[in-house]
């Protein structure tokens, strides 16, 4: 399991082995290895910064669903990866 450390983020680094590659067909072949790092590097400043943080009013008011938390996302995305 990979830790990618607080300073790195802030620092606009991210030094991990494995992230997940973006296809899209508006990402070049060529540019889609940076790009995509770029977006895991955003998404993961986003989590450290509260940006997915929710209240617990959806819990409350769709009770019968159970829904994923962002541990348990990217728990799901990033297992059996280096």
């Amino acid at each position: 399991m990979e830790t990618v450390r607080s300073e790195d983020l802030k620092a606009g680094n991210l030094n991990v082995e494995w992230f997940p590659i973006t296809q899209h067909p508006s990402i070049p072949p060529e540019r889609a290895q940076e790009t995509s790092k770029w977006i895991t590097l955003q998404s993961l400043k986003g989590v450290q910064a509260g940006g997915w943080s929710a209240s617990n009013e959806w819990n409350t008011l769709l009770d019968d669903i159970n829904l994923t938390t962002v541990e348990e996302y990217l728990e799901n995305i990033w297992r059996g990866k280096p």
